[in-house]
């Protein structure tokens, strides 16, 4: 191992000529030595173009600048950055953020040390405009970390421009997803932990800037919703990939009856958390609650007679409106679903014909109709409570648009 690897600072520019310098000169005042800085300029429409020149002229040996005519998006430029750089490991910060001074020798000797380690973050300050420091911004930051994967599936509180990764480890988890408009940075990180393992240094080595011009701080309505349904795809997504023996640390020694307890344990767990994204993100049954009643079928499959299965059925139905199921009949239903596979398909109601004039004399509750033994098409059924839910006009439309990306797709 290369004890001073080389560092690639990537930085994607667009329209931050009033902060632009300050973010470079941060990188070179570096106490550590070996580093380059990639800069990808994404067709700025102000003076940050000329400001970058200039810049770069100055140091033509560790400076690298691309200007692009045609704006690619955030995602677009930083992995144009990424896969220009030749470092060993890849440290993004944002156009109009700083970095400390030790930020990336501490990185280095951090990643150094712990080759299990692909990704690791620092603390960071917040500064507004004019550089002074904000406090109360970075508490959401600074959450200790316990279990990296249970409580990212709770939202995101890793800090983007604070990061520093292997950068072969980046190339092979794919980079970030330019068809994600919000959440680019939460989903590589879910990604990343799929099959590697991510930190965070408790030294405050980054100064993440707030301003007005802030896309992650300052949402109007219409991006509140459409960061929400992001966060919740994401979230949801990474759940299904994820092993149930990796997200609660079920050891492979354990056996027979043991193990068979903790897998039903870990499902209701999953399935409450399911629920608790419908609960935070849409205050209604939505794209969770398929998932969590998936895994309730499951849970029952192994064991029906459980307490905590019970609970937690009752509890889906409860979520979706159905209350007769919900105080009482809930596991007799399943039981009754399973013993005939899947010739059967309820409505939220508990019957098993009509279903179509159920769902017309019910109301939206009882929308869960042709849910057979596979669990049923979550895609159809995320539509059908889609279609009997008011929303307003502009939420429609931003869900009907992610509707038809591939990132997009209720889970299956």
């Amino acid at each position: 191992m290369n004890p001073v690897p080389l560092v690639s600072v990537c930085i994607a520019s667009y329209n931050h000529e009033k902060f632009i310098a300050e973010a470079i000169s941060s990188v070179i005042a570096q106490s550590y030595g070996n580093w380059e800085l990639v800069v990808v300029d994404d067709a700025s429409s102000d003076s940050s173009p000329e400001i970058l020149r200039d810049i770069a002229a100055q140091y033509p040996d560790q400076i690298r600048l691309v200007l692009v005519e045609e704006n690619t998006g955030p995602s677009g430029a930083l992995n144009r950055a990424i896969l220009e750089a030749k470092g060993e490991y890849v440290a993004p910060l944002g156009s109009d953020d700083r970095m400390h001074v030790d930020r990336l020798k501490k990185q280095v000797d951090y990643l150094n040390r712990n080759p299990d380690v692909s990704t690791v973050f620092t603390k960071v300050s917040g500064i507004d405009a004019k550089g002074n420091r904000l406090d109360a911004v970075v508490e959401i930051f600074d959450k200790p970390i316990t279990d990296i994967r249970n409580q990212l599936l709770q939202g995101n509180f890793l800090n983007a421009p604070s990061v520093m990764a292997r950068r072969d480890v980046w190339l092979e988890v794919g980079l970030f997803n330019a068809e994600l408009r919000y959440l680019q940075d939460y989903d590589f990180w879910l990604r990343i932990l799929d099959n590697h393992e991510i930190a965070r240094l408790d030294d405050r080595l980054t100064e993440y800037r707030v301003h007005g011009d802030n896309l992650s701080v300052n949402k109007p309505q219409d991006v509140t919703f459409a960061s929400h349904y992001e966060t919740a795809i994401c979230a949801l997504n990474a759940i299904q990939r994820w092993p149930l023996e990796r997200l609660y640390s079920i050891p492979a020694s354990l056996k027979g009856k043991a193990r068979e307890a903790a897998f039903v344990t870990a499902k209701v767990a999953v399935a409450r958390l399911c629920l608790r994204i419908d609960q935070c993100y849409f205050q209604r049954p939505f794209l969770g609650t398929t998932q969590a009643y998936r895994y309730a079928l499951e849970a029952v499959q192994i064991a029906p007679g459980v307490d905590i299965v019970q609970e937690l059925v009752n509890d889906v139905y409860s979520a979706l409106g159905d209350e007769p199921r919900a105080n009482g009949n809930g596991m007799l239903k399943l039981l009754e679903w399973h013993k005939h596979g899947n010739a059967l398909a309820y409505t939220a109601s508990g019957n098993s014909d009509g279903a179509r004039q159920a769902s017309e004399t019910t109301g939206p509750a009882d929308s869960s109709e042709n849910i057979s033994g596979s669990g049923g098409s979550n895609v159809e059924l995320c539509n059908k409570w889609r279609e009997h839910h008011s929303l307003e006009e502009c939420d429609i439309a931003l869900f009907e648009n992610r509707m038809r990306t591939k990132w997009s797709k209720c889970p299956s």
